[in-house]
């Protein structure tokens, strides 16, 4: 025997006296002996699973561990290094792969214990230290039966060597204490989803493994699924990465689903995982225990408060992929913001979510392979049910988009006459025009997301009142796609209601987006379409606004005559009704279809209304200059057209004018043809190109190509090669 231990428990009076013959121990009245037997030579421990086959993009994160390794040996001292990061994300993939490259660094051994089973199983270090012990050669029954006795054994035995420890799932410094080794060149490598503060004296290292790149990431599928499959469905891949949010893991799953049915295209896979119910059969085909075991993702919702919980559950039922911020949270779960914060703060500590701030204001986005794998339902402590939140968030979101709406085009007067059980109140009146369209601009996909899941949901008044109040939005902003894309659920929604009001307002809000994009042939019938149910509803001032729109469409298709008639007819009921702004801007409209001589009387009068509303509407006026300068073009007046679009352009500027783009390319291009009737293409080209920036960056699509060509032809005469071409910085 190697080694014999003799101790007396409490006081006992024991007389103990021993003397030792090669093997054999004599002793006088003994009581409570252990013989603790010294670790008998073994196998080395090799406990650590090996590295996975495919590894990118994680260069970085094995330098910065290769340094704090480094630099604790330089100073005498266990290397200890976390990795936090979001479930899935590969934790504990890089710190198997680090080990590995290392084997050598650790020669007596290199351990593994899984501690996510946390509180639950108060017994968990001291288990995993014993398999330790009994691992390296320690009998059973010669262990201590506490776990900081068999912490102690541990570190007396790790004395003079170097081995490397893998702590995976951990949930706080305690757990790792107890497993630290005996100064000597060993290493402790741990994972967790969030930081795990409190290792201050062990000066441990705490490293976040960040998101894949894309490019990594396609790299990453092209090495699991092979390089031809990647590259023959390039669209599908881009779309599967863009799915995976960055989640390694994410990507492992897909790729185990798509090898086991090689025959089997990516947009399968696609379809599959934007179905409810057949993504839970994509993703339940996961293996427990290796590189795609999504139960990770239930461990980390399991660590959460209840309050957290049933936020990381409203992050997912959020409408659209912007972010959720914190008063719609607190509107769809009933809480006060505060604590809504407290709970978004816990679960940014996990990795759960991700924060960003746009216009100072903070958006949580729950990463979308998590929510896929929370629980079905929430239980009773973990807030109301899945759809009384999203019915919340939607109500907030429809209310702030009524109120917003209004305070932008408060004289339209559709929310009043259509919706009047739905009118702001008197107490929003502090909201300004440019508030209104800062939040409506910053919740534009929100905004449309809660469309599409109000149509899902068949709430037909919902969407057909969110289209109305998101015109002054998508109009000014000249949001097409997602001006046609409302409009057309909501055409279905009125024709769902049968309210023929609806219908034609919405049948003309639809054509409005076709006649910005140069497609006047597809406006035109959808305005047709628009009078009959107009002048079903009864409302005169309904059927004037689609006769404006119709005759705008036939303006735009080169019926001038047409065009005139209707305009002229719009004009009449325009005055019959006796709204001031209504009749300015019929005759704005009607100018355009008139001769120049016709047209600046027309629009003196529209300017001088619109400079006398209460208050003044400054950007119809800025409008109605750019025609009014066009005009003036035509009749040779060359100075006071100058001079009228410089001041239309600089009324434009006063009104935020990045906010209005459409209408400041059109007073630039107006600028750019005053140039060309004057003979002088050198100005004309400065115009065009600055109408031709705005329009770029303002993403006007079909401004850009029409500005192009006039650049082009305007630039022949100048002289110049390339006049479009961005200038160099």
């Amino acid at each position: 025997m190697d080694e014999v231990g003799l101790s007396t428990r409490g006081t006992t009076g024991n007389l103990v006296s021993s003397s030792t013959v090669h093997n054999l121990v004599q002793a006088h009245q003994i009581q409570n002996l252990y013989l603790n037997t010294a670790a008998q030579p073994r196998t080395v421990p090799r406990q650590v699973p090996g590295p996975t086959p495919v590894f990118t993009d994680r260069g970085p994160t094995l330098a910065a561990v290769d340094l704090a390794v480094t630099t604790a040996r330089d100073a005498g001292q266990v290397a200890v290094v976390g990795f936090h990061g979001p479930p899935g994300v590969g934790k504990r993939t890089v710190a198997r792969h680090w080990l590995h490259a290392h084997a050598a660094d650790h020669p007596d051994g290199a351990f593994h214990a899984d501690l996510g089973a946390g509180p639950a199983d108060p017994g968990l270090v001291a288990g995993k230290l014993r398999e330790f012990l009994l691992e390296v050669g320690y009998t059973a029954e010669g262990l201590p039966g506490t776990a900081d006795g068999l912490a102690a054994r541990f570190r007396s035995w790790s004395a003079g060597r170097r081995i490397a420890i893998v702590l995976e799932n951990v949930w706080s410094a305690a757990q790792i204490r107890p497993f630290l080794p005996a100064p000597g060149g060993s290493t402790v490598l741990f994972t967790s989803p969030g930081r795990i503060n409190g290792l201050f004296g062990e000066r441990a290292a705490l490293l976040e493994v960040p998101l894949l790149d894309p490019a990594f990431a396609g790299e990453l599928l092209a090495g699991l699924i092979g390089a031809e499959r990647v590259a023959a469905e390039p669209a599908a891949v881009r779309d599967l990465i863009d799915l995976c949010d960055g989640l390694p893991m994410a990507m492992w799953v897909l790729a185990a689903t798509t090898n086991a049915r090689p025959s089997r295209p990516l947009s399968r896979l696609l379809d599959d995982l934007h179905d409810t119910e057949r993504r839970r059969r994509v993703l339940g085909a996961a293996d427990p225990g290796t590189e795609h075991d999504v139960s990770v993702f239930a461990d980390a919702f399991r660590r959460l408060g209840p309050t957290a919980r049933a936020c990381c559950r409203a992050l997912h039922l959020h409408p659209g992929p912007a972010g959720a911020t914190v008063p719609a949270l607190a509107a769809g779960l009933g809480l006060p913001a505060d604590q809504v914060r407290d709970a978004l703060d816990e679960i940014r500590d996990l990795h759960l979510a991700e924060e960003t701030e746009r216009d100072g204001t903070q958006r949580y986005r729950l990463h979308q392979l998590i929510g896929w794998h929370l629980p079905d339902g929430p239980g009773d402590a973990d807030g109301p049910g899945d759809q009384v939140v999203l019915r919340r968030m939607l109500a907030y979101y429809t209310d702030n988009a009524v109120r917003a709406g209004h305070a932008m085009m408060p004289l339209r007067g559709w929310d009043v006459l259509l919706f009047p059980a739905r009118t702001p109140s008197t107490a929003l009146t502090s909201l300004t025009s440019e508030q209104a369209r800062a939040w409506l601009e910053a919740e534009r996909s929100t905004l449309r997301a809660c469309v599409e899941s109000l149509h899902r949901q068949g709430d037909s008044e919902d969407v057909c009142l969110l289209a109305v109040m998101l015109w002054p939005l998508h109009e000014q902003g000249k949001h097409l796609a997602d001006q046609i894309a409302v409009n057309q659920l909501a055409l279905e929604a009125a024709d769902r209601l049968g309210d023929p009001a609806l219908v034609a307002l919405i049948r003309t809000q639809l054509g409005f987006p076709h006649l910005h994009l140069g497609q006047p042939e597809q406006a035109e019938p959808l305005f047709e379409q628009a009078l009959t149910p107009a002048r079903a509803s009864g409302r005169p001032e309904l059927e004037a606004t689609v006769l404006e729109a119709l005759g705008l469409a036939r303006l735009a298709l080169g019926k001038t005559t047409d065009a005139r008639e209707v305009l002229r007819e719009n004009l009449s009921r325009a005055l019959d009704l006796g709204q001031e702004r209504r009749v300015a801007l019929a005759r704005l409209h009607l100018a355009r279809a008139e001769t120049p001589q016709a047209a600046v009387p027309l629009l003196g009068e529209a300017l001088s209304a619109f400079e006398a509303l209460d208050p003044p509407d400054g950007h119809n006026a800025a409008k109605t200059r750019i025609h009014l300068g066009r005009a003036l073009t035509g009749l040779g007046s060359y100075d006071e057209a100058a001079g009228t679009l410089n001041r239309a352009l600089t009324a434009l500027t006063a009104l935020l004018a990045l906010r209005r783009p459409f209408d400041c390319v059109l007073a630039l291009e107006a600028l750019g043809d005053l140039g060309l009737a004057r003979n002088d293409p050198r100005a004309a080209v400065t115009a065009y190109q600055d109408a031709l920036a705005v329009a770029r960056a303002g993403d006007l699509l079909p401004e850009v190509e029409r500005l192009t060509a006039r650049l082009a032809s305007a630039g022949r005469h100048d002289g110049l090669d390339d006049p479009s071409a961005e200038p160099n910085p």
